[in-house]
């Protein structure tokens, strides 16, 4: 909730709710003379860490007059306070560099990861003369962009709640705590995130989001980046692209990509690994140069593999892999019938609510190992 605080100032508006996601370029939108709100930062936001664990969180407020100065201050929100050292008293005011443009106070603010935060900004010309703005439940951490068919998406067996309270979807408006089902996915059911995303919360101590852009029952020609330009058609492609430019303001650290089941009967190897790897450069042109991670995934019936050996999909994510072009994921048709929601069937690639926690613990053990590898899993294997 965003909130203007009236303490000894001696002018104070009422500033809404916004969950308005602007162009990348400027993150605000134009204001009426009458406005006055904040754009940026926005409550359950993750905004992506860099390299030396920090993030410039972007501020946007709307406001009819131009402010002689900007400060900010923060505290941690008092539900996320675990540690003795985490204080819930507000550290000091800090200038904040800002541009006044077009009725925007565009500026930022550098925090640590970590979270939840609670975010001050004090905009005017002095102390006696100035307004507050407050947002809650501001987090830096990482975030990932899941992408593929009916496994990454919502179609597990149980609905499944973040447990932590850390991990949360953003829908391309707002961010919400990330309880199934995921937003903007396909599917009505359960999902692994929640549990992926609690995971990597209670070993990196940072929050967690995710935006899920997957589409049940797709194959990888549902995902040509060229199909998208050829035709009026909302293509998967087209989707993602919508969703991941709102996504700009936040950033994100990697994709995470589980498709193939759709593919193992009908595409050769050469069609899923060109389709594949002219998804992934596409998608680094096009949106963000950041890693991929792919599970390597086809038909988990034993009988198959046994006929037709190593299937197409399989064996072209995993030279995709070799390339160096994506980072290896977890292969899920390790996972027997026994985590599958027919338990009866000799091929089922759909998880029941224990599947779901084994799908997700590979993925999790994918993710520390690749990015995360001075940090032991041994916890979520015993």
């Amino acid at each position: 909730m965003v909130f203007c605080v009236k303490m000894k100032f001696k002018k104070c508006f009422f500033v809404a709710v916004s969950a308005i996601i602007l162009t990348p370029a400027l993150y605000c939108e134009t204001i009426s003379s009458s406005t006055v709100k904040i754009v940026q930062p926005v409550r359950y936001g993750v905004y992506q860490r860099k390299k030396d664990n920090t993030a410039d969180v972007p501020i946007c407020i709307l406001s009819n007059r131009k402010p002689a100065r900007v400060e900010a201050r923060w505290k941690y929100a008092e539900v996320n306070v675990k540690k003795s050292t985490d204080t819930v008293i507000f550290r000091e005011w800090q200038p904040i560099s800002f541009e006044y443009r077009e009725g925007q106070i565009i500026g930022y603010i550098t925090l640590a990861a970590g979270g939840w935060y609670i975010l001050q900004v004090r905009a005017g010309s002095n102390e006696a003369d100035s307004e507050i703005y407050e947002m809650e439940y501001i987090g830096v951490g990482d975030v990932f962009v899941t992408a593929g068919q009916s496994n990454a998406a919502n179609y597990g067996q149980t609905l499944q709640t973040t447990q932590t309270g850390l991990v949360v979807s953003f829908d391309g408006k707002k961010w919400s705590l990330a309880d199934d089902p995921q937003p903007i996915a396909g599917g009505y059911h359960g999902s692994i995130w929640p549990i992926v995303g609690d995971m990597l919360q209670e070993t990196l101590l940072v929050p967690i989001g995710f935006l899920n852009v997957a589409v049940g029952g797709t194959s990888i020609k549902h995902w040509d980046p060229e199909l998208a330009l050829s035709t009026t058609t909302f293509t998967c492609y087209t989707r993602m692209q919508k969703y991941v430019l709102l996504l700009k303001p936040f950033g994100h650290k990697a994709v995470l990509w589980h498709q193939g089941e759709g593919d193992w009967h009908e595409s050769t190897y050469p069609y899923y690994y060109d389709g594949l790897k002219k998804l992934i450069l596409a998608y680094k042109k096009d949106f963000a140069d950041v890693p991929w991670m792919i599970a390597v995934v086809g038909n988990n019936d034993t009988r198959v593999i046994s006929y037709i050996g190593e299937q197409g999909s399989r064996r072209a994510q995993k030279e995709i892999i070799k390339e160096g072009l994506a980072l290896k994921g977890p292969d899920t048709d390790i996972l027997p019938p026994y985590f599958r929601t027919d338990k009866r069937a000799d091929f089922s690639s759909r998880f029941d609510a224990e599947g779901l926690i084994a799908h997700a613990r590979l993925w999790y053990a994918c993710l520390i190992y690749n990015f995360y590898n001075e940090v032991t899993v041994e916890n979520y294997f015993r």
